[in-house]
């Protein structure tokens, strides 16, 4: 018998009648074959790798946490043990499972362990008691157990931080004593006087807070701790501050070599501006040509909303992310993926930019007298609505169009009678299309496009799209719980089903409010790192540490 397998037979020696979920290794497959024949049925393996270790030269790559269980869910007593010495391996193991010898048959065991960088073993028991759960979270969310840490501020990278969050990952995020610069940033535009700052809320609800003074090199110390601990670490730091803060790729992966490092930027990793600081007004709309080509309403340049171009960079992030943990799944290894907020807009704005790699000649705002499809603009109606339309395909929109005005004349008409007509003629057509449509109620325009098989839609305020029962039905309000009153936010921008299951309206938990600056500092730094109160006290001390209200 292998080391492996010695190691297995006494670990599922006490546990022969348990179901098994393995969530580890390199290859889940591995540590379940050395299980299945000791304990039958195995319910089911979940890749968590974290990082390589050493258990008395056995290389783990690793089994990061396995559960014998048979049916309920984690409750009450834990038992945590942690050792320098990887010999103590098998006393830890042994003592872990011997403490669960009282348990009945309907209670189910969870024995954790989890390898450090530095030889570091915890091992934990705990007693399950409810099927809902494998004592990781939310064991049904398809990122159940992945670990995150995130220090990021403003929008982009916690956007992304709280999408993985909402997937089941539990997301730690690192501030500064005085938190994110985020907080409270939008609250006197909101008019909010309820003491809830609702964007700061939408990008961070879920997470935990723990407040470090990275200027420090034991501040930057307990956040390289963390990472170690960590599945994805998740950075908006330019590569001078991060080699100033000591939390770069190389120190991270030195300790935790598994770890998926996910860095965005206003200008990424690359060139001449990779220190330069960057918004999304600035990196993403002004550099990458949104701006000038789209008309203002002042006929400058537009104003856009808060956080567009950071929310679509946190899509761009969480992509990469997924993509190289997806990697890591077959090949064990941790890796860097970078983007920023200029390429997220580039690929928005793609079009317009291989147009003009091709000719090199600059989109410029396009009014809409010098539209190509009058089918595909919008036009304000009798209630005074406005209606988008877009019948992308210039015949059949235009005789749809003529049909719901009920101008069979217009599509007759020598100077529309095709497309090349039609652009020649649309400054005045679209005087005739304006004309038209004011005669006629948005509700009527809309039906009467939708019959006939157009697309059109209203333009709709933000307070009629939160109402709007498709919204409702596609589950993208998530319920927030707040000390100040519960609230919704902006959910995943995607549902997942189960193959064969119909598609269903989600029903998400209400999830918890991020805190204040360091309300979970002490309990992060207690389970994650194993520090003693006292160590955390002299963290707290220093000011490396700062400690917030729950």
């Amino acid at each position: 018998m292998g080391e492996a397998d010695g190691i297995a037979q006494r670990l599922f020696g006490l546990q022969t009648n348990r179901e098994v979920v393995v969530v580890g290794a390199r290859s889940p497959g591995l540590l379940q074959g050395r299980v299945e024949g000791l304990v039958r049925p195995v319910h089911r393996v979940v890749r968590r790798p974290l990082c390589r270790a050493q258990v008395n030269g056995l290389e783990c790559h690793p089994p990061s946490v396995v559960l014998a269980e048979c049916g309920h869910r984690v409750v009450g007593k834990r038992k945590r043990f942690r050792f320098r010495q990887p010999d103590l391996f098998r006393a830890a193991a042994s003592s872990a499972c011997q403490g669960n010898q009282d348990q009945t048959d309907t209670d189910r065991s969870a024995i954790s362990f989890r390898y450090r960088h530095d030889g570091l073993i915890g091992v934990s028991t705990s007693v399950l008691k409810d099927e809902a759960d494998c004592g990781m979270g939310q064991s049904d969310a398809p990122l159940a157990g992945l670990q995150v840490v995130e220090v990021a501020n403003w929008a982009a990278v916690p956007c992304a931080a709280a999408l993985l969050g909402e997937l089941g990952a539990e997301v730690i995020k690192i501030e500064p004593p005085t938190g994110d610069g985020m907080r409270g940033l939008m609250q006197p535009a909101s008019g909010d006087n309820a003491g809830i700052d609702h964007p700061f809320q939408f990008s961070n609800r879920g997470k935990r807070s723990v407040a470090l003074d990275l200027r420090t090199e034991a501040g930057s110390g307990v956040a390289l701790d963390l990472m170690a601990e960590a599945d994805v670490v998740l950075l908006n730091l330019v590569e001078e501050r991060r080699q100033r803060m000591g939390l770069t790729p190389e120190e991270i992966h030195a300790r935790n070599p598994s770890a998926v490092i996910g860095i965005l930027t206003g200008f990424g990793d690359v060139g001449p501006e990779r220190n330069t600081p960057g918004f999304d007004l600035t990196s993403f709309f002004a550099r990458s040509g949104l701006s000038g080509s789209v008309l203002g309403p002042d006929g400058g340049v537009p104003r856009w909303r808060a956080a567009q171009g950071d929310h679509v960079g946190g899509l761009a992030l969480f992509g990469a992310v997924m993509t190289a943990l997806f990697a890591r799944a077959s090949s064990g290894e941790g890796s860097v993926v970078s983007t920023s907020l200029l390429q997220a807009a580039s690929w928005s704005n793609a079009f317009d930019l291989t147009r003009a790699a091709a000719d090199g000649r600059p989109a410029t705002p396009r009014p809409r007298t010098r539209s190509v499809n009058v089918a595909s603009e919008a036009f304000e109606c009798a209630d005074g609505r406005w209606v988008q339309l877009c019948m992308a395909e210039p015949v059949r929109g235009w005789e749809v169009l003529c049909d719901v005005l009920g101008r069979q004349d217009l599509f007759d008409d020598p100077r529309f009678v095709d497309v090349t007509q039609r652009f020649v003629h649309m400054t005045e057509l679209v005087e005739l299309i304006a004309a038209e449509l004011r005669l006629h109620d948005s509700a009527d325009v809309l039906d009467g496009v939708r019959s006939r098989g157009g697309a059109a839609a209203l333009v709709a305020t933000t307070a009629e799209v939160v109402a709007d029962p498709q919204v409702d039905a596609l589950g993208l309000l998530r319920p927030v719980e707040h000390e100040a009153g519960n609230f919704d936010v902006i959910g995943s921008p995607f549902n997942m089903w189960a193959a064969g299951a119909p598609a269903a309206t989600p029903d998400p938990e209400p999830v918890a409010a991020f805190g204040r600056p360091g309300a979970d500092s002490r309990l992060v730094l207690r389970e994650v790192l194993g520090l003693s109160d006292g160590r955390i006290d002299e963290l707290v001390e220093a000011g490396v540490v700062t400690e917030g209200e729950a």
